[in-house]
């Protein structure tokens, strides 16, 4: 079955934070983000890519699902008004119809929340912003993925497939999927788990030797480092996760398998070094919370 919107980008994610100013100090001047635009309490951060925002920060009192939404990007308008359609004839909550957009970055827009209840944005026609945002230790360079909790992840993996034209790409076992809508192994994961929240967010960086530019730099800023660095059995990627002002988990990657149709998917089942292939020490309790 061919699904009626065919997502090509998980663009952007919103995150709700206790403290604007210093949240936004830390994204750009020690995670090396740039400042895009402001407006009503939220901040719009880019990365090296020539898109308007890949974070966007939204000052509020976080509970315990700190996502304000998850912005995925669609081919055009057409994909939009089909989104509409079959998320209501399934019963989803449409928030907002697609029309223009109500936040800077994006021409057109539409919000639902997805089997879980998380707030997903679709959106065409971002704005490109190719102004040089000053020196950084490390810039990273894009969006690489987010990994969100989910109560129900066959239901979940379902909707994202089957509606948003996601593949299967890979699953940890049976808790963890990932889901792939363009040449990087995955862009979106899920993770099973008693309530939708945010597991993490991961920045891709140039190469192995910016992640390790940037272990060197968040170390000498005193920010914790939660696991890592090593390399994942899916996906191949090399990382390594630090909490952020408010402990949300973030991740420097690189080096993401990059895929075609011929890849064969593959359930990882629970075994020494797929995890992390270079078994340095085994991921804290916090990162397989299940």
């Amino acid at each position: 079955m061919t699904a009626p919107v065919k997502v090509t980008k998980v663009g952007h994610v919103g995150i709700k934070v206790n403290d604007l100013s210093r949240h936004g100090e830390f994204y750009t001047d020690t995670w090396g983000l740039g400042l895009t635009e402001e407006d009503r309490g939220t901040l719009y951060l880019r990365a090296e890519e020539p898109t308007h925002h890949v974070l966007a920060l939204y000052e509020d009192t976080p509970d315990a699902n700190v996502v304000d939404h998850l912005g995925l990007q669609v081919r055009d308008r057409d994909d939009l008004e089909r989104a509409a359609e079959e998320l209501a004839r399934r019963g989803l909550e449409v928030l907002t119809p697609p029309g223009p957009s109500s936040e800077p970055g994006q021409t057109r827009a539409m919000r639902f929340r997805d089997v879980a209840g998380q707030v997903v944005e679709l959106y065409c026609e971002p704005e490109q912003v190719r102004d040089e945002y000053g020196p950084r230790p490390v810039k990273p360079t894009k969006l690489s993925h987010v990994v969100l909790h989910v109560p129900n992840i066959d239901e979940a993996v379902a909707m994202y497939r089957d509606v948003l034209g996601f593949r299967e790409i890979d699953w940890n076992g049976h808790w963890m999927a990932f889901l792939n809508c363009n040449a990087d192994h995955h862009s979106l994961a899920l993770v099973a788990a008693e309530e939708p929240k945010l597991h993490h967010v991961a920045f891709e960086v140039h190469d192995w030797m910016d992640l390790a530019k940037g272990i060197y730099n968040l170390g000498e800023h005193h920010v914790p480092r939660v696991w890592g660095p090593g390399r994942h059995g899916a996906g191949n990627n090399v990382f390594s996760y630090f909490w952020d002002l408010d402990k949300n988990v973030i991740e420097y990657t690189c080096e993401v398998d990059q895929v075609d149709d011929s890849y064969q998917p593959k359930v990882w089942e629970p075994a020494s070094g797929q995890p992390d292939w270079w078994c340095a020490y085994p991921p804290p309790p916090q990162m397989n919370n299940r």
